[in-house]
């Protein structure tokens, strides 16, 4: 766009800006921004539709309206805008315009003088074209009237006058710019007087026309009236004039059903600014994708398209849910007004302390004394501070209060938040007061890292580089290690089989999910890392727990009794491998009651779970095999981890087997992911095999020497520690749309948008932790009876949910 023009479209685009609300289609249409070479519209989020999508979405229209006629009326505009929608639906070239004679007339572009324009009747209709897909029931059209006169009304008035059956499903119009004598105005003193009085005219017109245009979008019909963009290299008048047709058909339909169809004159001046990147081609090609999105999305329900879709109506389900959050911060409240003195005078003992054989870990049991009051006053705060901000996640995925935003992938969008984070986490770096191998602080600090490089991967939408993708499962994999280590590192030290063990941990992983399965109306599934790591806990757990039981206490009084635990890995091994082989009966198997409620997806499969088992199948079992091996190099001194001083291993030659097998895996994997597989499928089959060595040889490279053993960083440690909830409440208050979007509090600022919605998260996400760690002390009690009391209690609230959600449906 020319400078000359910037301060003509001022207005204007003042007054495209969407107004208040949560119309996304007034959004869709309105505003918006290049990211990139992607177009954002202003507040929501633009499905791309392939020719597939798009014939699937007329399809979807025809069957509920009954019919899909869509007709685009005016000036050469609009013609092709009506020759890339359909070549956009019709992707196979097999798309039939014809003017009724089996050939399809070339419509020249004309630029006309003013003077003739006149009302007397210009026979227009061997420009006329149609296309018509009986398949997918549509019917579309392009008129060409490229003056605003009695021809252009009378043919409105013609649509207007159509019955319900043959209707216009869809109407779009808009047309100025052949009736500006482009010709005869080149400067600024042009024949304004001339100039006005046509464009009055050209208003009068125009409020006869618009009163038709209302009428037909008063019979279920879409209206959508496309403003005029302004014209490169064009005199100041003709623009000025443009400007003001523009601005006539925003006072005449801002309040009414007709769709001003803003973006384009946006797109348009963009397009101009920057014409060395686009072409007219592009523009219409874009304006098209946003035709099906107005369209299409509504019917279609695309999850990474929210532009004119409606909210999910809350279910009985959550409704019920979101009333007992209520009830219970009102409780709180009471309760805290009324037993103040004894909440502050709360004593709670921590209870007694265990220390394992190496005496570098201690392990602390709970033991809260409370009064009955104080007991119920902390489980109705905990519950209060999970529903406050689950029911924040509602608001921001569940309703049109706050805005969404597509994701958009960079290489910089991607390597640059992480380089930084990375140096942040560098900078704070310091020593701990522990030198074992995979001591707490390290543990925290991977799963921290990790955890920040997942949560940027899912920001971003790195997912399609396959890199990217196979470096963040690996990730995955290596929290599965990890969580499988850790949990027998304390059965082993502790002795601890027990099942308030057992019934802890799995409650601390599940708490929040079960509250916002029931918030967000998703399946537990959804939060698919969550069943993964229960499911591995719980068969770890069992194999540990069946008998006969192996401890550190019991293989120091005879080491033979190991090889008991060796057998039951071996077992487990050949299920594992079993099970994977014979997909129909892991399908039986998971798909029956009563583990189907936990398993299955919205589409009622199991193929979702089946894809995360089996890719990290061989994981928690590799974290066991490397915990026995930790256990047992400790025990004949293979590995010193006593001070910081020395290598993990005593030996040289140890030393450097582990360097080379630790080079080996970590590139040799990568190696293999680059040259052995071109799609995430192929990479996918290969990964469950070999995705244990890099993590393997990072331990190595990690605890090699003994000062970077124990130099670690508190920043990433700390992330660490709430890293699960970090991961689960994702979902809905950073990303958005079920992490197919992102979430937006500042429109039109998106580093600021990205800074006020990471704090938010964040803090949320560290509030959670200390919340759900709370209300398990409560839920989870000390004694057999209580458990049991607890269980019983939540076996009778879930079944009834899971049978009214439909789960155990066959």
């Amino acid at each position: 766009m020319v400078p000359g023009h910037m301060e003509m479209a001022c207005h204007l685009l003042e007054s495209c800006l969407p107004a208040s609300g949560s119309d996304s289609c007034q959004w869709l249409l309105s505003d918006g921004r290049f990211q990139g070479s992607r177009w954002q519209p202003f507040g929501c989020m633009m499905h791309t539709y392939g020719g597939s999508d798009a014939r699937s979405c007329m399809h979807s229209i025809s069957y509920w309206k009954g019919r899909n006629h869509i007709v685009f009326m005016g000036d050469e505009r609009m013609r092709q805008l009506f020759i890339e929608f359909i070549a956009l639906i019709d992707g196979d070239g097999s798309s039939e315009l014809t003017d009724g004679h089996d050939s399809v007339i070339p419509l020249e572009m004309k630029s006309y003088q003013y003077e003739n324009y006149t009302n007397r009747p210009v026979d227009y209709s061997e420009y006329h074209e149609h296309y018509e897909q009986a398949a997918i029931g549509l019917y579309t059209e392009f008129l060409y009237y490229p003056f605003l006169n009695e021809q252009y009304r009378d043919k409105l008035k013609e649509l207007e006058c159509l019955n319900h059956k043959s209707r216009v499903t869809s109407l779009v119009t808009g047309l100025a710019l052949s009736e500006i004598p482009l010709p005869n105005v080149h400067d600024e003193g042009g024949d304004m007087k001339q100039l006005n009085s046509r464009v009055e005219k050209w208003n009068l017109d125009f409020e006869e026309a618009a009163k038709i245009l209302e009428n037909i979008s008063a019979a279920d019909t879409n209206v959508v009236w496309n403003l005029q963009e302004p014209v490169l290299n064009v005199s100041s008048p003709a623009n000025e004039a443009i400007d003001r047709h523009n601005r006539a058909a925003l006072e005449q339909f801002e309040s009414s059903k007709v769709r001003l169809w803003k973006t384009t004159r946006l797109i348009t001046q963009i397009f101009q600014w920057n014409s060395t990147l686009h072409n007219q081609t592009e523009h219409f090609e874009l304006d098209s994708q946003i035709l099906l999105n107005y369209l299409c999305n509504g019917n279609m329900y695309y999850q990474d398209g929210t532009c004119c879709t409606t909210t999910e109506k809350p279910t009985l389900l959550q409704f019920m849910t979101i009333v007992i959050f209520v009830m219970c911060i009102s409780l709180c409240v009471i309760m805290f007004v009324v037993c103040w003195r004894d909440v502050k005078e709360v004593k709670t003992t921590a209870g007694s302390a265990v220390v394992d054989s190496t005496k570098t870990k201690v392990y602390h049991t709970r033991n809260i004394e409370a009064t009955w009051k104080v007991s119920l006053f902390e489980i109705f705060r905990g519950f209060s501070r999970i529903g406050i901000i689950v029911g924040y996640a509602f608001l921001c995925d569940r309703t049109t209060f706050f805005m969404k935003e597509n994701k958009n992938y960079t290489n910089l969008n991607f390597g640059f938040p992480l380089a930084y984070v990375i140096l942040i986490g560098l900078f704070w770096a310091k020593d701990s007061e522990h030198t074992s191998i995979l001591h707490r602080d390290q543990t925290d600090e991977w799963k921290g890292w990790m955890q920040i490089v997942i949560l940027i991967y899912h920001f971003t939408g790195a997912s399609r580089v396959l890199g990217v993708y196979m470096f963040v499962r690996c990730l995955v994999t290596a929290y599965v290690f990890l969580n499988a280590y850790g949990n027998f590192m304390y059965s082993w030290n502790t002795g601890d089989y027990s099942v308030h063990r057992y019934f802890t941990v799995v409650v601390r992983y599940n708490l929040l999910v079960i509250c916002l399965c029931m918030v967000m109306n998703r399946p537990y599934q959804f939060y698919y890392f969550v069943p993964l790591i229960t499911f591995w806990y719980t068969v770890m757990y069992l194999t540990a727990a069946l008998w006969p039981r192996v401890n550190s206490h019991c293989v120091e009084k005879s080491l033979t009794r190991l090889w008991y635990l060796i057998l039951k890995l071996i077992i487990l091994l050949a299920l594992i491998t079993l099970l994977s082989s014979y997909e129909a009966i892991f399908e039986k198997i998971f798909s029956a009651n009563p583990l189907k409620p936990l398993y299955i997806t919205r589409e009622n499969t199991v193929l979702d779970w089946k894809f995360r088992w089996s890719i990290d199948r061989y994981s928690s079992l590799c974290g066991i095999l490397f915990a026995v091996f930790v256990v047992l190099a400790q025990k004949y001194n293979i590995i010193q981890d006593k001070d910081n001083e020395s290598s993990l291993f005593r030996h040289d030659a140890v030393f450097w087997l582990a360097i080379l097998f630790s080079l080996f895996s970590i590139v040799g994997y990568a190696l293999v992911m680059l040259f052995m597989c071109d799609t995430k499928e192929q990479c996918n089959v290969i990964h469950p095999y070999i995705s244990c060595l890099p993590v393997v040889g990072y331990i190595f490279l990690r605890n090699l020497a003994g000062p970077i053993r124990t130099l670690y960083s508190p920043f990433f440690a700390w992330f660490g520690k709430f890293a699960l909830e970090l991961f689960v409440v994702q979902y809905h208050i950073w990303l958005a749309a079920d992490t197919h979007g992102i979430l937006v509090l500042v429109p039109n600022h998106p580093v600021l948008n990205v800074a006020v919605t990471t704090f938010i998260f964040v803090c949320a996400a560290h509030e959670l932790h200390a919340a759900t760690k709370q209300v398990t002390n409560y839920l989870v009690p000390n004694t057999w009876i209580g458990l049991i009391k607890n269980i019983f209690i939540f076996c009778s609230i879930m079944v009834p949910v899971a049978i009214y959600s439909g789960a155990f449906d066959m």
